[in-house]
């Protein structure tokens, strides 16, 4: 059998090849930038909606008529409700003291105004600090409304509260 031999392209044939890989190369190129394009105004579309969607809600909330807030809870019939105002803090003797999360036994050995040293009962008096009255309670009270109480500074004094005038 004879071999086969390749079609020889003619020098016509051999630049419209040419530039039709050509147009393949450009033709991707354009679908590509076309599709980053895309991607940009879809992106600044998404921001811009955000934005104005921001805007448009935050002047709805404004304008919008607001809720009744719903009435609390009631207490049960056999459980006192809770009280707002924190009992009177003992100024002498034994008390508990908000200490970090915890109200822990104490006893005020020493007053400067309206701020008051405490030891705790069982720690040593290197834990002897200053506090001011929200840290203190009665014995067996059950307010809390204080939270998060930071220890006093090992021998530093407190600010003193504000009083009303």
């Amino acid at each position: 059998m004879p071999a086969l031999q390749e079609p020889v392209m003619t020098e016509d044939a051999q630049l419209d090849a040419a530039l039709k890989k050509a147009d393949d190369v450009l033709a991707a190129s354009l679908r590509r930038e076309e599709a980053q394009r895309k991607s940009r105004r879809n992106g600044l579309a998404l921001v811009c909606s955000f934005l104005l969607g921001t805007a448009v809600g935050a002047a709805t909330m404004a304008l919008w008529p607001r809720q009744p807030a719903p009435s609390p809870a009631r207490p049960l019939a056999d459980s006192p409700a809770p009280s707002i105002v924190p009992p009177p803090a003992p100024t002498t003797g034994p008390c508990e003291v908000k200490y970090a999360n915890e109200w822990r036994r104490a006893s005020i050995v020493d007053r400067d105004q309206n701020i008051f040293q405490v030891k705790y009962d069982d720690w040593p008096a290197f834990f002897n600090e200053w506090v001011t009255p929200d840290r203190i309670r009665p014995i067996g009270s059950k307010w809390d409304a204080l939270g998060y109480a930071t220890p006093t500074p090992h021998g530093q004094k407190p600010m003193q509260p504000k009083t009303a005038n």
